[in-house]
């Protein structure tokens, strides 16, 4: 369903600044799970990826939670400043917690973003605001990232995400997802398009509705191709619906099982 607010915390400058008086004070102490020495141990031995970031972290997907997205679209030309000060905030509050984390916990492996600025004909900001209100907070948050060993960036926007791909990779992100199809994603194309962009998700949630026979054309055309070429993790594109049953899930689950044995991966990227 569609959330609808009574208000949201930002309007203008003052909000803002009693915003980071208040909840934006790093506290780290508190901000860490109560047996985090023992999760440093734990992740010191690891035998398995670790991430850092995901939920709401993103230079478009953290405004629009704290201003609503009407709200921040009339910011962009009203309130410039006021978007300018809280991206250079949120990316020196980002590195302050980050830094704490990474000075403990090493060779972590990669960084999550939400943004879900995309809908189904494309971003919900031009070219020329990404470069101007996002561009050069991520780069400084993934120069800080890059520099404490993380390697890879992975950014989540739903939507026609297509002309975003060259922006966020002059960024220095990694991989995308979810690349939803009913918005025009392609990962096939996508991959020639970007051969280095690391692809998560793009499977069509409603062809694993439709039964067997639409999820072995489904994954017969992309799984297949991509897992030779290396740099994909294969699901579908966005929250698997009501409309899909556990047998056809099952299914398809055993299928991505099949192929990814037989087929392995190719090269890192």
């Amino acid at each position: 369903s569609v959330p609808q607010p009574l208000a949201w915390p930002v309007t203008d400058w003052d909000d803002w600044e009693r915003l980071k008086a208040g909840r934006f004070q790093t506290h780290i102490e508190d901000r860490l799970p109560p047996n985090w020495d023992d999760l440093v141990i734990e992740y010191r031995d690891r035998d398995y990826p670790l991430s850092i970031g995901s939920g709401y972290c993103g230079f478009f997907g953290s405004l629009r939670v704290l201003m609503g997205e009407v709200n921040l679209f009339y910011a962009y030309y009203d309130q410039p400043d006021l978007l300018q000060d809280m991206a250079r905030f949120l990316c020196d509050f980002w590195i302050e917690i980050y830094g704490h984390v990474l000075a403990q916990v090493r060779d972590v492996d990669s960084a999550e973003f939400w943004e879900d600025m995309c809908y189904k004909n494309g971003p919900m900001i031009s070219p020329a605001m990404f470069r101007e209100f996002m561009m050069p907070h991520y780069k400084r948050l993934l120069g800080f990232l890059r520099d404490h060993g993380v390697r890879h960036f992975c950014v989540d926007t739903d939507g026609d995400c297509r002309s975003l791909i060259p922006l966020f990779l002059e960024c220095g992100m990694t991989g995308m997802l979810p690349f939803e199809v009913q918005a025009g994603c392609d990962i096939i194309e996508i991959r020639k398009q970007y051969p280095r962009l690391q692809i998560y998700g793009g499977l069509d949630k409603n062809a694993v509705a439709r039964g067997q026979d639409a999820i072995d054309a489904e994954l017969d055309a992309k799984l297949a191709p991509l897992l030779q070429q290396g740099g994909y993790i294969p699901f579908v594109d966005h929250l698997v619906h009501p409309e899909v049953s556990w047998d056809s899930f099952r299914y398809y689950r055993q299928r991505i099982q099949e192929v990814a044995t037989s087929v392995g991966s190719g090269l890192s990227h």
